[in-house]
């Protein structure tokens, strides 16, 4: 859950480009696995891990999902990559920013070069990461080691019907970061945690 939070301060480091740049932005994902599109046959894809299966959404979609879509502009969420581990008092987080986009929504720039503007753009705010006062995460920083191979591997983890494959591929891009987070723990901060009854049987 340390991860959910720490997304949630890199999803909220990229709103400057939530709007007019990113058209649906969210923190950690977790899989659905879902029948109600194919009878019998298991799908899997991201959604919010906050989210819950709805009968009906904004987007007019049966689950808040970040499925590629030809109406999205570009499509930001992050997965984990393991768990946080300790080193003394620093933490250290591993996450990747999946990044899917649909070049026809940019106004003339090519797939290549929107790719590397996002990429220095994300890496940019991502240096400016602001940290809740009262958070037991602080000095949170934000490494880029790298950037995966930004092909359909990097979807790999879901099963996406025929109609969804067809957007990873041109004029749609996609791209990844991983990303390392280091942090500390505090336990004085002014966060108050306390108990509540317990329901008798």
């Amino acid at each position: 859950m340390i991860n959910q939070l720490i997304a949630r301060y890199l999803a909220d480091a990229l709103e400057p480009l939530n709007g007019p740049v990113i058209s649906r932005l969210a923190g950690l994902v977790k899989t659905l696995e879902t029948d109600v599109f194919t009878s019998g046959k298991i799908s899997r894809f991201p959604i919010p891990l906050e989210a819950s299966p709805a009968s009906c959404s904004l987007s007019g979609r049966a689950f808040p999902d970040l499925v590629p879509d030809q109406a999205e502009r570009l499509i930001i969420y992050f997965e984990e990559i393991g768990s946080p581990t300790s080193n003394q008092s620093k933490w250290t987080s591993r996450l990747r920013l999946i990044g899917w986009g649909n070049q026809e929504l940019f106004q003339d720039v090519s797939a290549e070069k929107a790719t590397a503007v996002l990429i220095a753009r994300i890496e940019r705010l991502f240096r400016k990461i602001v940290v809740d006062s009262d958070s037991p995460v602080q000095s949170l920083r934000c490494e880029v080691t790298g950037s995966p191979s930004s092909d359909t591997n990097l979807f790999s983890r879901y099963t996406y019907s025929q109609t969804s494959s067809q957007y990873l591929f041109p004029p749609y891009f996609a791209f990844g970061l991983d990303l390392v987070l280091t942090f500390t723990l505090h336990d004085d901060c002014n966060f108050e945690l306390t108990g509540l009854p317990v329901a008798g049987c």
